[in-house]
């Protein structure tokens, strides 16, 4: 039973309606939080119905994702880039390929198409996915769809198109990965088709 309140004191207030004495662990998670729900939507598909077997955090990107397909492709990897920032404007194909600072801000980085493929230097079969929580424009919107999905494969067209105006502004970028034949080539074109670029919690 709680205590009553002492004489001429105002109750005490709900945890809802109380600030942590301490700020540390909100502060050092900021931007996190985003996060957090993406990685809980995905834990919630893997134990429905889904090819995802492994979920890792924080390990080779944001997250990454272990796959089960079975297409004949046997093991996927799918890396997933999480940006939880607000920008001022939508996504769109220029913001996709323009190079963001170094860590120490004194440099000029890799654009996050760049992030992606870099990632592209294991055995398996890799896909990538950006999840934002800021929208995309009308050009991107292909890309919001579904993988295999049938609206996905009736804008074969845009996609192409998105490629080849992708491919254009990334014509320097190659993945890693030496299997010429089987990934460069494919990816220095066409390298997004295969990125999934969404609203989170859509």
């Amino acid at each position: 039973m709680l205590d009553q309140p002492s004489e001429g004191l105002p109750p005490p207030r709900s945890i809802f309606d109380l600030e942590p004495l301490e700020q540390g662990g909100e502060v050092a998670r900021r931007g996190l939080g985003f996060q957090d729900h993406v990685v809980a939507g995905l834990c919630i598909d893997a134990l429905i119905d889904s090819p995802i077997k492994e979920i890792w955090c924080e390990t080779h990107d944001d997250v990454m994702l272990l796959l089960e397909i079975h297409s004949g492709v046997g093991l996927q990897v799918e890396f997933i880039q999480v940006k939880g920032s607000e920008l001022e404007q939508l996504w769109s194909i220029a913001r996709l390929t323009e190079a963001e600072a170094t860590g120490d801000g004194k440099g000029v980085g890799k654009c996050i198409v760049e992030k992606s493929l870099a990632n592209d230097r294991c055995q398996e079969a890799c896909c990538f996915r950006i999840v934002t929580a800021r929208p995309i424009n009308k050009d991107l919107e292909p890309l919001s769809l579904a993988r295999n999905c049938e609206a996905r494969i009736k804008a074969a067209n845009e996609l192409a198109q998105l490629a080849t105006k992708l491919g254009e502004k990334l014509a320097s970028v190659r993945s890693p990965n030496p299997d010429n034949s089987r990934i460069c080539r494919q990816k220095k074109a066409s390298s997004v088709t295969n990125m999934l670029t969404r609203q989170c919690l859509e």
